[in-house]
């Protein structure tokens, strides 16, 4: 069986070496912070074994029996374990860095798209506003074949108009012995 004997010599106080303690580990907590935000992964882990002893040392300030038993021990192999960690997480990017990246990609890849979408858009505006300046230009044809056929067609009858009245002058000046009519002219404008 162990016995404890805690013996007091009157030069200090628990609450006065608590708050010290305290105050030492609110400082190892910092400096561990600086050291692994610096990049200096593996001295912050160094770190981590002084302020468990400094908890350990507050914890027994405070009255506690076997202090030890609240925190992990923190021998040379489990250091050892938590470097290799701290390395090969170092070749790793930072979540929010990765996040960042991610999202940068994301961005990249929706203004990508949308450039598609637009030139896909502004190429089928294209071919629409094409093939209906094909149309268009097919529907003036048509109109003009149509014109032309209608103006052959009237020139035509005109003129077949024309032929029958001078045969009929004709066969009257015949008739009444040239009084005087004046002989028609083909080919000439209408109105």
């Amino acid at each position: 069986m162990d016995a404890v004997v805690n013996t007091g010599l009157g030069t200090g106080s628990r609450d006065r070496d608590l708050v010290m303690l305290q105050q030492v580990r609110v400082q190892q907590q910092e400096i561990a912070a600086a050291l692994e935000s610096g990049g200096m992964g593996e001295e912050a882990v160094d770190m981590m074994a002084k302020l468990i002893r400094t908890s350990i040392k507050a914890a027994e300030a405070a009255g506690l029996r076997n202090a030890a038993d609240f925190f992990p021990k923190m021998d040379e192999e489990t250091i050892a374990k938590m470097k290799q960690r701290v390395a090969e997480q170092a070749g790793q990017e930072p979540p929010e860095l990765q996040m960042q990246r991610e999202k940068d990609a994301a961005e990249l890849q929706m203004k990508q798209q949308k450039t598609q979408s637009d030139a896909a858009l502004q190429q089928q505006k294209l071919q629409m506003e094409t093939q209906i300046q094909r149309e268009k230009m097919a529907m003036e044809a048509e109109l003009k074949r149509e014109q032309m056929g209608m103006e052959f067609r009237l020139r035509r009858e005109q003129m077949m108009a024309e032929l029958q009245l001078q045969r009929e002058t004709r066969m009257a000046g015949a008739f009444s012995g040239g009084t005087g009519i004046s002989p028609v002219q083909l080919g000439g404008d209408l109105g």
